[in-house]
């Protein structure tokens, strides 16, 4: 099972409260086991990830999965900050994303 991704989400789990986040940076991460716990990002804030179908068989291969974080210089924690008045290009609406779905850059994200 080579290259299964975004298509195989069953779930998005937030492990923080999005109602009052403008964007999240949707970002993936690749990995041998399927349903092992997002990594540690150094000098960022895990929001949320997406969790892939149980259906999928542990064999080997590569999953890929989505990872959704801030950054400290984002609006979020530094509303002043470098993003005030622009984005970072992996920006994406919170409210957008949906299992199997890419988020999406909405006029709240664009400022």
């Amino acid at each position: 099972m080579r290259g299964v991704g975004i298509k195989a989400e069953s779930e998005i789990v937030w492990l923080q409260d999005i109602s009052n986040i403008d964007y999240i940076r949707e970002e993936t991460w690749s990995t041998a086991e399927p349903y092992c716990p997002p990594p540690k990002i150094y000098g960022q804030t895990v929001v949320g990830y997406s969790v892939l179908k149980p259906a999928i068989k542990l064999e080997p291969g590569v999953y890929t999965r989505r990872l959704f974080t801030l950054r400290p210089h984002d609006c979020f924690y530094d509303p002043r900050g470098i993003y005030r008045k622009s984005f970072p290009v992996e920006a994406v609406d919170p409210k957008t994303v949906q299992p199997g779905i890419r988020g999406v850059k909405t006029d709240k994200v664009k400022g």
